[in-house]
């Protein structure tokens, strides 16, 4: 299926830049720094779309978590499924924090050994999962400012 997709692809790519070569005031040969300046575009697009990819698969394996304040796992997907990954993130932060309270936090008047142990934090789910969707996304946004930059669309 997806090569059936990638021939269709190139041979629409390959016809409109046949159409392009005959609109006046083009030239007639092949513009290598037009070609040069598509190839970089399409760099770009390429790894713009690798990056989501990997957004996508990291907040998949995200590991469950109980519901709060009703928003599931199912809903921090279909956030970052629908590139709306900043209130992802904000959601997988607040389901995983890093900071976990201790007993010495809380004003409690009696002498306690409970917990006895320090429990154990998020750090390793952040840093699996949480981060790299963010570092993803930090330079998803910044590729696809460049690419508007080139061709002049701003604001």
């Amino acid at each position: 299926m997806f090569r059936r997709l990638t021939s269709r692809l190139r041979v629409d790519w390959m016809k409109l830049h046949r159409l392009l070569s005959l609109v006046p005031g083009q030239s007639a040969g092949r513009d290598p720094a037009q070609d040069s300046d598509r190839r970089n575009i399409g760099l770009l697009q390429s790894v713009r779309l690798a990056l989501l990819m990997h957004m996508f698969i990291r907040a998949v394996q995200v590991p469950p978590f109980a519901r709060s304040n009703d928003v599931s796992r199912d809903d921090v997907l279909e956030m970052v499924l629908s590139l709306r990954v900043d209130d992802a993130l904000a959601q997988l932060r607040r389901a995983y924090p890093v900071i976990e309270p201790e007993i010495t936090d809380f004003a409690v008047d009696e002498e306690t050994d409970y917990p006895d142990h320090r429990g154990e934090d998020y750090g390793a789910i952040r840093a699996r999962f949480i981060d790299p969707i963010e570092r993803a996304h930090a330079l998803n946004i910044r590729i696809a400012v460049a690419i508007a930059n080139y061709f002049g669309a701003h604001g």
